[in-house]
Parts: structure tokens; C-alpha cells; sequence
């Protein structure tokens, strides 16, 4: 008998099917014995009544949850079973491999009446392991999904006539002057990983191809101080020939990302929603576009967001951020198309107009950049003009020979498969340090400079006898900025401080790249040992969490989290919570992208702090980055309710560190119960001795003297 995939042996009712797979889960009793089988395509459970099969028994006792086995059976229907309302009740089970007990912990396990919790293993000891980990229903997930998205928009393009092509990954020179090359050794030559196929692409419209695509490996040997950026990631590349102009481009982007969408939703969108909570919206077209310098001057009108004229040629990575924020108010859309940016930051080869004005455009999704596009300059005397202003000619000689000979006009683009992948699960935490097209990259950053402390030996956080002192600081996941000695600064700057308890923002546990640390487990162990903690994850993040904080001098009497809505925003937040013998302290880390989404978080912690401790008569204190200014709408709904303890005037500014220009940061004191006590002191830290205020994180941290 062939092999039936379990997602058409649940259409055999009735029918006899052989099915294979591993075992996701085994109840073995005295009497019955139930095993979930998972394919590729889904999962069946496969029900034994022992009294009814005894030969299968001595079978069914040796078996081990992530056993390979085969079986043959009857579907049938069962409403009671979760799986297709069908279950299997087998005729025979032929064990194919059997699986030694698991190695690694892929899922945390919570505590029953009879059970323990048991936590999920380390990022370590999953990646040992990685194809272990790579079983679970949300690993497989990405690659599925991250193959439909490529395959639609594969057929998007050949049912247009492109042609796809593979262009080599060992290259004789750098294939855009702009990035970091990866050298090798090529027998008696030096040779260099490809950091994209654009020059090939560019080649192929020289050679008459007219259409093509590729998608394959992108090598970039970048100095990167953002999670933006990987140093091998997988492209997506295309060129086409005989366009009249980049909104040619654009036209052709925005339907092919229109039709990798529709594809992933119609597949997988309710699987996605159902494993990380995220909706695959397919966008209308055309996609709402706008010039760079409106886009300063709307941000600035609407969120106060203000740059140097010397940074308006280029996009920052906070405007792109605010950018979603404005396209979700003005267009209700998630994808913004932003053009006429200085040519002094865009590649050569770019056409410009009669005024000088690159012909391209960047491409934003949920306030993260995704494509920089163009129409290419085609004709050789202009783009070997445009060569020598950059000083390039000489380095792309040979490039500059496509074009003496012919071509026609021509553009193209550039996605990255995995950055999509992350944006469409809602994986992605946006960068929040520097602007991908910074200056050279091998210049120090200024926040990375130290700096020498001033007056040392100065006590800068005197604490009043009897004060137990609270503090809220946005680490910025520690090591985005510098090394693992950031860990040691931050606790040597709270113990100078003297904290009692630190409520911390964006902390990973077990991520990729924060090289697998549970950071709050050892930022409190650096405290000492007799400091607590709590953490809880807001989102899964590269085989690990994003999440926020608590660690505390004196050991709580209750810890709790409380997941908040997600909203239209772009990533899902959380409240935790310690309670203590006298007081309450929560921390959060509200939406940065939608003020919508901040004003439904609010709603939902207003509504947990009522619940939980409307008839305490201990003092709630809530803490955390807000993502709001003083004056703004999330601030203003809090008030209602809190008490704003920490400095907000109009120049109590808390981010960022390097160049402080608004406050975000706050500690407020709940109203709703009546609680008393007396504040005695707040401030807001911006000088230490043993560590650089500016090197740390891009926030600054708060305090909060109380007695109760």
C-alpha cells in the first residue's frame, strides 16, 4: 500500500490508509493508548483500544514520543478529536525509528496538579540540536510560509515572461563598492562572496534578457551595531528592460508582493494568526507614496520628530519607524513607497533627473525598510560621470563596459526573503540604533566613543534613610551597542544608584543575537544574590524571547504577567507585575509604531491593576518606556487614572541617551485604590562613575525615591 498524507487520509473516512510520521505526543494507559502522529501536511491521532488489539501492545509499550513509525488503519469519524474530528484505529504499527529521550527541552511545559513546570532548554542547547528543535509546529511554520511567499512570487514572474537566472557567489571584485566583501582564497587568486547579483542583473538587460529574477545567498561582511542586518541572508532579486520610469518599478513591486501575500494567506493565514497571533493583511494597490523631504515635514508636524538638515538627504531608522505610524493614520496601509532622497546617498548607477534627483525609491513595511529600487542609468557618458563624482570609475571598469555597446533602459530591486519572513510572522524587532546608510563603517559610532565621567567619586543619587528606591531603564537588550561587559556597567550604575528595584524594557532571553543569554537572570545575579527577578516574554524572537523585566532587592510575595493587546501595532507587549509586602511594581513596554495600539494597552492594564489590586491598600507603581511624549494621547489617557511621579517638563528628556530631545520614560502611582505614600524624591540619571550614561543603552534611566 502507498503512503497516504495524513491531510488526505482525514478526507478517507472509512477508508483503509497507510500513513508515516513522527509521534508528537503519547498517552499509554492500562486500557487505551492515544498517539498524535505529525507529517508534513498535519497531524492525526491514532487510537488503540488494547482490548481489541492486543497484538499491538508489546508495540505500542516500546514506543517513545518522537519515534518515526508506520501505520495502517481505518479513518474514522470522532467530533471529540481536535484533529479534523477524525481519528485512525490502526490495524498495524511498524516502528521504523525509535527516538532515545529527548535531549533538549522545544517547548515550556506548564505546571499541573501532579507536575512541575518545566522551562524550555536554552537557545544553546536547541541550536546543538537543531534539527530536534526544528520539529516544533512553529519552526516549520516559517518555512512553509517563507515558501509559499518566494513560489508565488516565482509564478508572478515567469507567467510575466522573466526568466530566472543564478549568477555566481564567487566574484573577482566587490559587486557594489558600498558594503564589506568577504575574501577567500581561489587557488592562487583572491576571490570575494558576492554581496548581491546587482551588476550580473544589470548584465543580463545588456545581453537582451530583458526580464529576470533570482533568488539565492547574499554575502555582506558588514560592521552592523542594528538587528537590521545579517551577513549572509537569502535575496530576491529582479531586472526588467524598456520602462519609461522607477514608478515602473514600483508598479511591479507592489503587485508582486500583492500576489506573494494573497498566496501565504490563502495557504497558511489561519495557521499563522492561530501560532503567532499576526493577521496577513494583502494590501490594495497602489501603494501610498511619498517624497522624503513631505515625510519629514508631516512627522514633524504630527509627531514633533525633528532632524538635522544635514540627515534629511537620508531616511533615519526613527522616521522610518514613525512612518508606519503616519501611513496607518493617513492610508490606513501598511506599506509606504518613499522617493527623492539626496543623490549623495544613493548608489551611482541610480538615473537622475534634470535636477539631479535620484529616479528610485525605498519601499517600507510596518515601519522596517525593505527594497531600495530604481531605474537605472543605462547610458555610458552619464553613468561613468556619475562613477567619478563617487570616485568609483576605476574600481567598476569593468562594469561600465556593459554599456558601451548597447543596453536598454532598465530597473530593478531587491528583497530580502528573510527580513519578509520576519515582518510577515511578526518576528521582527525593528533596529532602534543606527540608520542602516550611516557614514563609513569603520568609523567608531559616537555612542560607542567612551567618555571620561565626571567629578568621580561623586555620590549623584543620595537616598533618604528609610527610602526604598524605584527605577525604570530601557536596556536596549544590552549588547545591541557594545560588548558583554554592558551586563557589569548597568549593575555597577544601579548599585551606585542605589536601587532597590529595576523595572528594565526590551530584554532578550535566549536570542541569537544576544548570544543566547537570559539577560535579566544575569544582570540580577550581578546585583547579587540576593536579588530577585521576573520576566516575561511579549514575543518569540530567533529561537528564543523579547520581553520585559523586574529585578528586585527584597523577594516578592506574588509575581504574575499579563500579556497586552496588540492592536494594529507592530509588535505584541506585556505587563509584569511584582507584588510585595508593602507596595506593587509593574512594568511595561508600550507600542512604538501606533498610538491606537498604546491606547488599547492601556485599557487592558487599567483593567488587570483594577482587578488585581482595586481592594489593596498597597500603592501600584507603574514603570516602563511608553513610547509616548508628555503631551501626547497615551500620556494624557494615563492621567486619568495615574500619577506621573518622574520629571516630563519640557526639557526632562529620557531618549536618546546620545542626543536627548524628548521624554518617554516615566513612573507613574495608580490612583484607583487610594493607597498612600510619600514621595520623597525622584530624578532623572544621567551621571554615574563607573559607567558612560551614553554607552549603556539609548535610554536613560528614572528614579523614584517612596516611604511607606
Amino acid at each position: 500500500m502507498e503512503r497516504t498524507y495524513i491531510n488526505e487520509a482525514q478526507k478517507a473516512i472509512g477508508g483503509t490508509v497507510k500513513v508515516q510520521g513522527f509521534i508528537e505526543n503519547l498517552r499509554n494507559s492500562k486500557y487505551m493508548a492515544f498517539i498524535v502522529l505529525k507529517d508534513i501536511t498535519g497531524k492525526l491521532q491514532i487510537t488503540v483500544e488494547k482490548a481489541d488489539h492486543p497484538e499491538l501492545v508489546d508495540t505500542i509499550d516500546q514506543l517513545t514520543p518522537d519515534s518515526v513509525i508506520t501505520v495502517t488503519g481505518k479513518v474514522m469519524e470522532n467530533d471529540y478529536v481536535k484533529m479534523g474530528g477524525v481519528e485512525m484505529i490502526p490495524e498495524s504499527i511498524e516502528v521504523e525509528s525509535t527516538a532515545n529521550a529527548l535531549p533538549i527541552v522545544r517547548k515550556e511545559i506548564a505546571a499541573t496538579k501532579k507536575k512541575k513546570a518545566v522551562e524550555r532548554s536554552s537557545i544553546d542547547q536547541r541550536i546543538d540540536y537543531r534539527w530536534i528543535d526544528l520539529r516544533t509546529d512553529e519552526n516549520q511554520l516559517m518555512f512553509k510560509a517563507q515558501s509559499c511567499f518566494v513560489n508565488a512570487m516565482r509564478k508572478f514572474l515567469l507567467d510575466r515572461n522573466f526568466i530566472e537566472i543564478h549568477t555566481p557567489k564567487l566574484i573577482a571584485a566587490a559587486s557594489e563598492s558600498g558594503s564589506e566583501v568577504f575574501k577567500v582564497d581561489y587557488f592562487d587568486r583572491n576571490a570575494y562572496l558576492a554581496q548581491s547579483p546587482q551588476f550580473y542583473k544589470q548584465m543580463a538587460m545588456a545581453a537582451g534578457f530583458e526580464r529576470i529574477f533570482e533568488t539565492g545567498p547574499v554575502f555582506r561582511a558588514e560592521k552592523s551595531y542594528t538587528n537590521k542586518h545579517a551577513t549572509e541572508f537569502s535575496g530576491f532579486d529582479l531586472e526588467f528592460s524598456y520602462i519609461t520610469s522607477f514608478k515602473d518599478v514600483m508598479k511591479m513591486e507592489e503587485e508582486l508582493l500583492t500576489a506573494g501575500l494573497q498566496a501565504v494567506k490563502d495557504t497558511y493565514g489561519e495557521q499563522i494568526k492561530e501560532l503567532f497571533g499576526q493577521e496577513v493583511i494583502v494590501p490594495t494597490t497602489p501603494f501610498p507614496v511619498v517624497k522624503l523631504a513631505d515625510l519629514y515635514k508631516a512627522l514633524e508636524e504630527e509627531f514633533g520628530y525633528t532632524v538635522d538638515e544635514s540627515e534629511k538627504g537620508d531616511l533615519t531608522t526613527e522616521a522610518e519607524r514613525l512612518s508606519y505610524d503616519w501611513v496607518k493614520k493617513h492610508y490606513g496601509h501598511e506599506f509606504l513607497f518613499i522617493t527623492d532622497y539626496s543623490a549623495e546617498k544613493r548608489a551611482f548607477y541610480h538615473m537622475r533627473d534634470e535636477n539631479g534627483v535620484p529616479q528610485g525609491y525605498d519601499l517600507i513595511w510596518r515601519g522596517v525598510e525593505i527594497t531600495t529600487g530604481a531605474q537605472r542609468e543605462h547610458r555610458y557618458e552619464v553613468l561613468k560621470k556619475q562613477a567619478e563624482e563617487k570616485g568609483l570609475a576605476e574600481d567598476v571598469k569593468f562594469y561600465l563596459e556593459f554599456f558601451q555597446y548597447g543596453c536598454p533602459p532598465h530597473g530593478g530591486f531587491g528583497l530580502g526573503i528573510d527580513r519578509l519572513t520576519m515582518l510577515l510572522l511578526g518576528l521582527t524587532c525593528p533596529a532602534t540604533a543606527c540608520n542602516s546608510s550611516s557614514s563609513s563603517e569603520d568609523e567608531v559610532p559616537p555612542h560607542l566613543k567612551p567618555e571620561t565621567p565626571e567629578e568621580p567619586g561623586r555620590d549623584y543619587y543620595p537616598k533618604a534613610d528609610g527610602a526604598t528606591r524605584l527605577v525604570t531603564y530601557n536596556v536596549g537588550v544590552f549588547t545591541k551597542y557594545i560588548s558583554d561587559g554592558s551586563y557589569q556597567m548597568i549593575a555597577d550604575m544601579m548599585t551606585e544608584g542605589k536601587a532597590d528595584l529595576v523595572g528594565i524594557s526590551e530584554l532578550d532571553s535566549c536570542t541569537v543575537r544576544t548570544g543566547r543569554v537570559f539577560q535579566l537572570k544575569k544582570f540580577a545575579g550581578l546585583m547579587g544574590k540576593e536579588w530577585s527577578y521576573e520576566y516575561s516574554r511579549a514575543m518569540a524572537y530567533q529561537g528564543g524571547a523579547y520581553g520585559d523585566g523586574i529585578a528586585s532587592r527584597e523577594k516578592p510575595v506574588r509575581t504574575f504577567a499579563a500579556p497586552l493587546p496588540k492592536g494594529d501595532g507592530a509588535e505584541p507587549r506585556v505587563m509584569v507585575v511584582m507584588e510585595f509586602e508593602k507596595y506593587v511594581f509593574a512594568t511595561t513596554h508600550l507600542d512604538h509604531v501606533s498610538t491606537l495600539a498604546q491606547a488599547g494597552q492601556v485599557d487592558e492594564i487599567n483593567k488587570v491593576i483594577e482587578r488585581e489590586f482595586g481592594g489593596s491598600k498597597k500603592p501600584v507603581f507603574l514603570g516602563g518606556d511608553f513610547n509616548a511624549r508628555p503631551d501626547s494621547p497615551t500620556i494624557s489617557k494615563l492621567k486619568t487614572g495615574w500619577t506621573v511621579l518622574t520629571p516630563h517638563g519640557a526639557s526632562d528628556f529620557t531618549h536618546s541617551s546620545q542626543a536627548p530631545n524628548k521624554c518617554i520614560d516615566y513612573i507613574l502611582l495608580w490612583n484607583g485604590n487610594g493607597a498612600k505614600c510619600d514621595v520623597v524624591g525622584t530624578k532623572i540619571m544621567l551621571d554615574f562613575n563607573k559607567g558612560d550614561i551614553k554607552r549603556a543603552s539609548d535610554h536613560i534611566p528614572v528614579l523614584v525615591d517612596v516611604k511607606f
